[in-house]
């Protein structure tokens, strides 16, 4: 049978029918992952490869090859492609579940090539349509199961929560929270919750405490993005860290948040002597400013400009007094 299914596949390519005919056996044929992958096209650097080998004598086959570089895809028929991925999901989860069982870190061993990967972005991007709800919860339901544990190599699951972050929601935030403590995964952790936003401030609320180094880094400036204005504590502790910068993360959670009771603790940092953060500071105070004013607190945008103002006194520093000056006496308060 496989190899009258081959003779026939060979024929078609010669008549310019493979795409027809090959839709049609996979729409007849049992669902085999292996075989739904190899479909996915080569790089063009491997398709260049083996047209090198074809041209090659036959005693220059038989050497060592080099290592091929990086390389761009080109894309499968855009027909076939949804074939490949409605067969995957007429058995999902569990052909899903397969799909990512072979993915491999290309640092392994045992990895041979991007197939796998390639196709469960296809499958990612295919079920982020329109229309596509149902099938895209399942994928991302199966995808998230795999994250957070010690049998899921790093690399795969660093992949898998780059592609939450385009067909996840709200029922595998939690599944992500669990990366958010390992240095190498938390910033596709982070990425994800960002873009899914519903439920996403609740996983990094807790583990602020816990973090350290680039994970606490990454959960502040995460939740200054979110706008979280129940980590405004967060954002004034931030200011007084050791860490340059969570100071920085910190005041800009402040801005993001329009919090006006943090106005004097941020202006305190901001007048730290460094002046690359002293700079910062003062813009990211500015900008706050400019905030309040649009809320209507104007007094409170006063408050920030006399400051600076009275406090930016160095000659390099007079564009912040101008700007001050400018903005306090065209505003009526």
């Amino acid at each position: 049978m496989k190899r009258r299914t081959a003779l026939l596949i060979n024929q078609c390519v010669h008549r310019g029918t493979y795409k027809i005919q090959l839709l049609k056996f996979m729409a007849t044929a049992k669902i085999n992952v292996s075989e739904l992958v190899e479909k996915m096209p080569p790089t063009d650097k491997e398709l260049e490869a083996m047209q090198k080998k074809t041209e090659q004598p036959a005693d220059e086959k038989s050497k060592p090859q080099k290592p091929l570089e990086g390389s761009k895809f080109t894309g499968p028929d855009p027909e076939l492609a949804d074939s490949i991925c409605e067969s995957l999901l007429s058995d999902a989860p569990q052909s899903i579940e397969q799909l990512v069982g072979l993915i491999r870190d290309p640092a392994s061993p045992e990895f041979k090539n991007y197939k796998a990967e390639y196709l469960a972005h296809v499958l990612a991007v295919y079920t982020g349509r329109p229309g596509k709800q149902n099938q895209r919860k399942i994928v991302a339901k199966t995808f998230a199961s795999f994250l957070g544990n010690d049998k899921t190599p790093e690399y795969v699951q660093g992949f898998l929560a780059r592609q939450l972050e385009r067909i996840g929601d709200k029922d595998v935030v939690s599944a992500l929270g669990k990366l958010l403590l390992n240095e190498k995964l938390c910033d596709y952790a982070a990425s994800a919750l960002i873009s899914i936003k519903e439920g996403s401030a609740e996983q990094f609320q807790p583990v602020v405490l816990k973090a350290n180094g680039r994970c606490k880094l990454v959960v502040i400036q995460s939740l200054a993005a979110l706008e979280d204005v129940n980590s405004i504590k967060v954002f004034q502790k931030a200011l007084s860290d050791d860490d340059r910068d969570i100071r920085l993360a910190g005041a800009f959670g402040i801005v993001k948040t329009s919090d006006a009771s943090s106005i004097s603790i941020l202006l305190k940092a901001a007048d730290v002597e460094s002046s690359y953060e002293r700079s910062k500071m003062t813009s990211l105070c500015i900008q706050l400013a400019e905030k309040l004013n649009a809320k209507g607190k104007k007094q409170e945008a006063a408050n920030i400009f006399k400051h600076l103002r009275d406090t930016r006194t160095d000659p390099k520093e007079k564009y912040i007094r101008d700007l001050a000056d400018k903005w306090l006496a065209s505003t009526v308060l």
